[in-house]
């Protein structure tokens, strides 16, 4: 028994699942709501029901009143996404289609506040949320730039020293991807014509060597380039 009685179109509806503290017997709620009295005609008792699924998950449960528990709400949305928190500025970035993007702040508070459903959902209570994901999620802008050599593509993490193609992975911190699928036997005749018409033979290696320095996320070597013919 619920707090509310069963309406014809309750079906229909979102349920929340809990668990008699008692008797261990399951129960159905409409979403956001709270069970008062246990189904079981044998137990039948009030209170001390466990929410297995639901808003009142991300809360303590207690004879008075239930308290909010932020670390269950962010813990729930990092289980589904991967987040960064720059150490400098705490800006937010959330991992989305192979790289890291702005926006996680924003994100997290819609997700907290579906998650919440419109009856329990608070302001304070999501903010506290995005905090405790921030608190727990930092990293150092460096950190960015590590390993130099791999940029995103759209099929995955291109070493531009060797050429090998790595699945996409939020291990590796990259925030900008090329919007361009790489394929390691693809051949470029308009660009090779283009570079022997402008330069002499041994020298459009070196040419090439230069894009593809560009590539790196970091310089390792103060150098400069001149083209001229």
């Amino acid at each position: 028994m619920s707090d509310n009685s069963e309406s014809p179109d309750q079906k229909t509806q979102q349920m929340d699942k809990w668990k008699c503290g008692h008797c261990g017997e399951d129960i159905e709620t409409i979403k956001g709501r709270r069970p008062t009295i246990c189904e079981n005609p044998i137990c039948g008792k009030k209170g001390n029901f466990v929410p297995l699924t639901g808003p009142y998950r991300f809360f303590k449960i207690g004879r008075f009143g239930v308290t909010f528990i932020p670390g269950r709400l962010g813990e729930d949305i990092k289980k589904e996404f991967r987040f960064a928190t720059m150490k400098d500025n705490e800006e937010v970035y959330v991992y989305l289609g192979g790289v890291y993007q702005k926006g996680g702040e924003v994100l997290i508070k819609k997700e907290a506040r579906e998650r919440l459903t419109d009856e329990l959902a608070r302001e304070s209570y999501i903010n506290e949320t995005v905090a405790h994901v921030k608190e727990t999620t930092y990293v150092d802008r460096k950190e960015f730039d590590n390993p130099y050599n791999l940029i995103a593509v759209k099929n995955g993490l291109l070493d531009v020293l060797t050429g090998e193609l790595q699945p996409h992975t939020p291990e590796t911190l990259v925030i900008a991807k090329l919007p361009v699928h790489y394929d390691k036997g693809a051949d470029c005749p308009k660009i090779r014509k283009f570079l022997s018409e402008i330069h002499n033979a041994e020298d459009i290696r070196t040419v090439q060597e230069m894009v593809g320095y560009c590539l790196l996320r970091r310089y390792p070597f103060a150098v400069a380039f001149m083209l001229s013919w």
